[in-house]
């Protein structure tokens, strides 16, 4: 039996000493922050490695392409009027010039917002108004949506295309109009402020409907990544290949945009629908040794008679996050994949990635906060801090890889902050005697039944446990002001169990106290409705709530 790896300063090290040699040749401290620079400076040490895979085509791209032609990009950029400070949007599944633009971006100073390729003119009218991006790269099916979107919001944005277009500027043309070919072996990065300058705008907020933006600046992106190989040795080369299956506006695929260039590891992507047997083909053709995933993902990989078609034998690092897990499938997963570390993480986009380290965790723990990050858990009603153990609060942080603030939403942004400067997270946590933290629910998302408050993930934990529970959500219902939020399970059935609502509620009755019943029901469906970073779109939930028979 092999001991499970545990965090270490590896990759600590080897930034460090990336950085001090693009501080040297530069003369500015703060650079050892410059995303662009690190990206620069990693590409020209080792143009050769294969950066990225296309598994849709079989075409690779090494680290010396994407270099030359990521300053192509910028050279346009800038040509165009791309400055500094100025948005640029990204509505593209991942392919091989999404890099192109994103180092770019880093390169010159502009700030990349990703964008939802599942949204359509009105979802895409409020996002980009506040976003406001100078120029928007998409694929051209999805170009009549922008087009209609910008009209209503009253914006001039360019539409740039990855794909041949008749109607819009495609990104060949748009690099060989713009660029300068002459410029490219003198280039050199943009010199400003990482610790002010934006690098991401990613979508957030969108479980209980609305969007907003999260700033992060190339300062929390880079304390925000160190924990991400936390548990490797080996540098650079962490691991082989990387299967990247997380839409750009997931936190975890800018990860991998940032870090496989520096750390020199290779992407293994496709523009395609990502499918199961999709999914599958790349796993089994291409060997990927790292995969990130959100539980449902996760899930609808494993959770299958289908999976013995695919080989997981090849994965040395599972990270799962973005979710609940539930314990069935993380020991499904280990079963799965025997050769793996699969490690659980807690996190936000606000601290743009992991809040906690996972070594050396209780059983139902979090872990205990990373070392670069301040906490304090609040008492909800008092807002008084909690020092005893198993007592429930808000979880407040503080730190380096803090997000600025939600881009032109200065009341959200206000609403999230402490006056003396600490990130409201809105999850209710639980702290132990020895500082591992539990999570308990989003303080949003708790019902209140009579004076009683119901967490629905709690109802959630006891429902996974029946055999014939595919997945569950726990939603509220209101049919008087008396009894207030009376909860209701939305419950996937395994294929070819006939569990029924009885069952679950039995099940319910016999863990749980009387406030905690089912007394709205049980529904059924074939599926959960999820957001476009994975995870239960509580507001629809409410919905099919509304729309569908109860038992």
């Amino acid at each position: 039996m092999h001991a499970r790896p545990r965090s270490n300063a590896s990759m600590q090290w080897f930034l460090e000493d990336l950085a001090f040699r693009v501080v040297a040749a530069s003369g500015i401290p703060s650079d050892r922050h410059h995303i662009g620079k690190l990206i620069h400076r990693s590409l020209m040490d080792d143009p050769k490695f294969i950066l990225q895979i296309d598994a849709s085509t079989g075409v690779k791209e090494t680290g010396g392409s994407v270099l030359r032609r990521c300053i192509q990009c910028a050279i346009a950029m800038k040509n165009c009027g791309i400055k500094r400070g100025d948005v640029i949007s990204l509505m593209t599944p991942n392919n091989m010039d999404v890099c192109i633009v994103y180092y770019a971006c880093l390169f010159i100073g502009a700030a990349i917002a990703p964008v939802d390729i599942n949204m359509r003119v009105k979802e895409l009218q409020n996002l980009l108004d506040i976003q406001r991006p100078k120029i928007i790269f998409c694929l051209n099916d999805y170009g009549k949506y922008v087009k209609e979107a910008l009209t209503v919001a009253k914006l001039t944005s360019d539409i740039v295309t990855f794909d041949e277009s008749k109607d819009y500027t495609d990104f060949q043309r748009f690099l060989d109009k713009f660029g300068d070919d002459t410029k490219i072996e003198g280039f050199k990065p943009e010199d400003f402020d990482p610790s002010e300058t934006f690098s991401i705008l990613l979508m957030t907020g969108g479980t209980s409907g609305g969007v907003k933006c999260a700033t992060l600046t190339h300062v929390s992106s880079m304390f925000g990544c160190m924990e991400f190989w936390c548990r490797q040795t080996k540098f650079p080369d962490p691991e082989r290949i990387a299967l990247i299956l997380s839409p750009l506006q997931w936190i975890s695929a800018n990860f991998h945009y940032i870090l496989s260039p520096i750390l020199r590891y290779t992407r293994l992507q496709s523009p395609l629908s990502l499918d199961r047997p999709l999914i599958y083909e790349m796993i089994n053709r291409y060997r990927p040794t790292h995969v990130t995933s959100s539980p449902p993902l996760l899930a609808s990989l494993l959770n299958t008679e289908e999976v013995t078609n695919c080989d997981l034998s090849c994965f040395n690092h599972v990270v799962i996050a973005g979710g609940v897990l539930a314990p069935g499938l993380f020991n499904m997963a280990k079963k799965l994949m025997p050769n793996a570390d699969v490690q659980e993480q807690y996190g936000l986009t606000e601290v743009a990635g992991f809040a906690v380290r996972s070594d050396d965790k209780l059983p139902g723990s979090l872990g205990k906060i990373r070392e670069s990050l301040q906490f304090r858990l609040i008492e909800v009603e008092s807002q008084k801090d909690i020092v005893g153990p198993n007592i429930t609060g808000e979880l407040w942080l503080k730190g380096p890889a803090l997000f600025k603030g939600y881009y032109n939403d200065p009341e959200k942004t206000k609403e999230v902050f402490s006056e003396d400067g600490w990130l409201k997270t809105g999850d209710l946590l639980q702290m132990d005697e020895d500082y591992n933290l539990y999570y308990v629910d989003r303080l949003k998302m708790l019902l209140k039944y009579k004076n009683h408050h119901v967490s629905p993930v709690e109802l959630e934990n006891v429902i996974h446990q029946h055999p014939g529970v595919y997945d569950v959500a726990v939603t509220g219902v209101v049919e008087d002001l008396e009894s207030g939020d009376l909860p209701v399970a939305c419950v996937v059935r395994k294929p070819g169990c006939k569990v029924t609502a009885q069952e679950i509620k039995d099940l319910v009755k016999n863990n749980l106290s009387d406030t905690k019943q089912l007394r709205g029901g049980v529904i059924f469906v074939s599926q959960l409705p999820l957001t476009a970073s994975s995870k239960i779109d509580r507001a629809k939930l409410k919905t099919i709530v509304a729309e569908s028979k109860r038992e």
